[in-house]
């Protein structure tokens, strides 16, 4: 209800009747008969909110019947019997906005479908009211832009699609119809306003669904052509993601093999072809971006996600992955780099419900573009993951509010990075200079730029991995550029180590032994090595505080090692050296028989000795 009137809002006689039990809007096969019964599945309807519709939402209804609202990840709901509609305490900042979606009081729509139930009547009832409740108390020129953004106004056209689709009473039908038209000219319109995201793929989605239902013929041919052109844009032509998070990436895989289903359902098979091939490009990028544990890893707002089965082809590397090896092709790939602005790296690939052997390591090459919501900025940014265990991990997304600890996470100085005090240019590139890949060791150096034009300084990061010996090597060097600044520019190298992991000072505080759990419990242990000055420090409020489940808090343990950009141009370096082994870790610079510059890790009896790929900014 409306805060500025207290007069009782107008409902229709019709959901009165529903309400007391006379009408029913639902054909005639869901009314009671004593005995459960499987409902008819609608493509088009389930295609509009979830991959896959459960079979059973019984339980879901009867709790939005008693006021309770599970949304999930973002928080529960409670639901009045006249809902205000206001933000809850129960929900965080997407929690009160998917609340206008009105896709959560599906169950009691699909329920009410279903034959058998005795609850029909109620349930849909129940649902038709809502809606009801939600329109009078939303007129259409007070909806503010959250209500009408493209991801709540697509999710609450969706949910007027399915009740136009599944309720038989014709008033009903034609009130829902009337919603449809108005939030589809608010979809169509929003698409030449609004950037090229998974998001606006999921409003076109029903924006097509509503044309179709109750829209125009020109609205037809509009919402078609605007999902096509989504497709040339919502990924990289090598399948990687443009959301600077790759759990977003297989989001946006789910949003598409909907899309490709209510194609089919309407008969447009090219454009439903066109979506699978979008669908296949994705498959490999995915596989990449994910951990022995097989989780994708949690780089921007991407939390920790598994692959999905039933999204990709069942021959893709993506399938097996997603089968633990039962399906699917096994990968072949151990280095990769895409136009993401990402690199990421893996040991081997082994079958199963998780790989507590092998190692993945990834690297943030670039977030300059597209600058979308999801992405940070986290250029330089490291994570390794070996023998089970998170050694140096991402912060996550935490969740979507107005915390501190939100704000932070998507900057720089949460990250594993190269961390200069001062401000940035948010969209400077970072640019690859080197990089290569072998049977004994991955080489990846990018230099950073977004620092250089607010405060002097340019950050070069040259990442190796050593195959035979299972160690990430990291390089560092900082200079200043152009004018050299006042005094010094502090730079520091920074490894925020994962919430299963501790670590203990040795040797004089230049060795670090790590110990790790795995997620099954078993003890690891690492060793870290730097040629500067570590410093560890337990989780701040925000720094060093991990939310990679989303909307949980986890602690983890800050190293910093510090470098100076000094003045006049002068470089300096510091070189780290993360292993999963309890055996001494140790260092040597050399020279290779041709006279380049080399650096030999040693491990206990065992060592490996690889040319550096550069020693200093490339000219």
């Amino acid at each position: 209800m409306r805060g500025r009137s207290c007069a009782r809002k107008a409902i229709p006689v019709s959901v009165f009747a529903l309400l007391s039990g006379i009408a029913l809007l639902v054909g005639p096969s869901s009314a009671a008969t004593g005995a459960t019964g499987v409902r008819a599945e609608d493509a088009i309807c389930n295609s509009m909110h979830t991959l896959k519709v459960p079979t059973d939402e019984s339980a879901k209804a009867t709790a939005i019947m008693a006021g309770t609202v599970d949304m999930g990840m973002y928080g529960t709901m409670k639901l009045a019997k006249n809902p205000n509609w206001k933000p809850q305490a129960g929900l965080d900042t997407a929690g009160d906005r998917y609340m206008n979606s009105l896709h959560w009081a599906l169950p009691l729509l699909r329920e009410g479908t279903r034959p058998g139930n005795k609850q029909a009547a109620a349930q849909t009832a129940r649902f038709v009211a809502l809606l009801h409740d939600w329109v009078a108390d939303h007129p259409v020129a007070d909806r503010t832009k959250w209500i009408n953004h493209p991801q709540y106004a697509g999710f609450r056209l969706g949910t007027f699609v399915c009740a136009h689709r599944l309720l038989t009473d014709k008033s009903e039908k034609a009130w829902m119809a009337a919603q449809i038209k108005i939030d589809l000219g608010v979809l169509l319109a929003a698409f030449t306003t609004t950037g090229a995201n998974n998001t606006m793929l999921n409003a076109q989605l029903a924006a097509l669904a509503g044309a179709y239902e109750a829209g125009t013929t020109s609205q037809r041919a509009a919402a078609v052509a605007n999902v096509a052109a989504l497709r040339s844009t919502l990924m990289n032509p090598d399948g990687s993601d443009i959301e600077g998070a790759p759990g977003y990436g297989a989001y946006l895989g789910e949003i598409l093999v909907r899309t490709a289903k209510v194609l089919t359902a309407y008969g447009l098979s090219g454009d439903a072809d066109a979506t699978r091939t979008l669908i296949s490009r994705q498959a490999d990028f995915l596989t990449q971006a994910s951990r022995p544990d097989r989780r994708i890893e949690s780089i921007g707002d991407g939390e920790l996600k598994t692959i999905r089965t039933g999204v990709y082809p069942s021959t893709s590397s993506a399938n097996w992955l997603a089968t633990k090896g039962a399906e699917g092709t096994r990968p072949s790939t151990l280095y990769s780099r895409w136009q993401g602005g990402y690199v990421f790296g893996h040991s081997g690939w082994r079958a199963g419900n998780r790989d507590g052997l092998s190692s993945f390591y990834s690297l943030r090459t670039s977030t300059q573009a597209p600058l979308t919501a999801h992405r940070h900025l986290d250029t330089t940014s490291v994570t390794f993951f070996s023998k089970g265990v998170s050694w140096i991990g991402d912060p996550g997304p935490y969740r979507y509010d107005g915390s501190a600890l939100r704000g932070f996470i998507t900057k720089r100085g949460a990250h594993s990075a190269l961390v200069p005090t001062g401000s940035m240019t948010t969209n400077a590139p970072g640019v690859v200079k080197y990089s290569s890949s072998s049977d004994l060791v991955d080489k990846t150096c990018v230099l950073d730029t977004a620092y250089q034009a607010t405060t002097g300084v340019q950050l070069l990061r040259c990442v190796y991995y050593l195959r035979s010996l299972d160690a990430l090597v990291v390089q560092d060097f900082v200079r200043t550029t152009g004018p050299a600044p006042t005094g010094s520019s502090a730079v520091k190298q920074q490894w925020v180590l994962s919430p299963m992991v501790t670590s203990t000072a040795v040797a004089g505080g230049a060795q670090l032994r790590l110990d790790g759990v795995t997620a099954t419990g078993l003890k690891r242990t690492g060793s870290f090595i730097t040629t500067g000055d570590a410093s560890v420090s337990p989780a701040g409020s925000t720094l060093g505080v991990f939310g990679t489940t989303y909307g949980k808090k986890a602690d983890g343990t800050v190293v910093t090692v510090p470098l100076v950009a000094k003045a006049g141009g002068a470089t300096s370096s510091v070189t780290t050296v993360i292993a999963p082994t309890d055996a001494p870790l140790s260092t040597q610079t050399g020279t290779s028989a041709n006279g380049r510059p080399t650096l030999k890790v040693i491990a206990g009896a065992d060592s490996q000795r690889f040319v550096l790929a550069l020693t200093t900014f490339p000219s």
